[in-house]
């Protein structure tokens, strides 16, 4: 969780050290450290990830193009079949708190 102190390009990671956002960032690789949860001290979801390119346009993301360590709660004892797994990030279905299109892992710091 990021939050703004002034200053619209420079953010501030909870352990106090600035993070600028770039405008046009680019790469082949994109690697997103989730540091902290919305209070939920054991699990942390998403419900989708958007990218675009330069000009604006989507960029279509594979379910194979993406991971996540630990994958999906399906690690824990007494799991296995729960259908919250990370391809659920790239399904289009962004807006939703159905868990039939979201993403959930065990927070591990």
């Amino acid at each position: 969780v990021l939050s703004a102190h002034g200053h619209p390009d420079q953010m501030f990671r909870p352990d106090h050290q600035p993070f600028v956002i770039p405008s046009l960032p680019s790469g082949r690789h994109l690697r997103l450290d989730i540091i902290s949860t919305w209070g939920d001290p054991h699990y942390v979801g998403l419900s989708g990830i958007e990218l675009f390119a330069e000009k604006g346009h989507p960029i279509e993301l594979s379910a194979e193009a993406i991971s996540a360590e630990p994958a999906d709660i399906n690690i824990l004892p007494g799991y296995g079949n729960d259908p919250r797994t990370i391809d659920k990030l790239v399904d289009g279905a962004n807006r939703t708190c159905d868990d039939l299109h979201v993403w959930l892992a065990p927070y591990t710091t």
